[in-house]
């Protein structure tokens, strides 16, 4: 049976999420499937799959200030048996903040801000 992934880590950005983990070295790892919550982590869907070696996964669609919760499962190729999951993460996708205001004045040049 694989190992469980470890050191999963999670990237929120606009409507997503960057996911990444350390490689299994168990020998017996081909692949990985991340599974995703928006329930408070109550059930996970399958949402993607990875090859051993590709252990990076960037979750699209997502609603921002919405808390999701990820997690990924190993794979052995030779047996098709799952690990268990891995530690959740909980992300929460944001907008990226507009730039704050500039003066009328600074904004034309004249270098004075108030």
């Amino acid at each position: 049976m694989p190992d469980v992934p470890t050191g999963l880590s999670a990237t929120p950005g606009d409507a997503q999420v960057s996911l990444a983990w350390s490689a299994n070295s168990d020998g017996v790892t081909t692949s990985y499937n991340v599974l995703a919550s928006d329930d408070g982590g109550s059930s996970f869907n399958l949402i993607g799959s990875r090859d051993f070696g590709d252990e990076e996964f960037l979750a699209t669609g997502l609603v921002n200030g919405h808390e999701y919760q990820f997690a990924v499962v190993a794979y052995d190729g030779s047996t098709s048996q799952p690990s268990d999951p891995s530690a959740p993460v909980s992300p929460t996708p944001t907008a990226p903040q507009p730039p704050p205001p500039t003066s009328r004045n600074s904004r034309m040049g004249l270098g004075i801000g108030f």
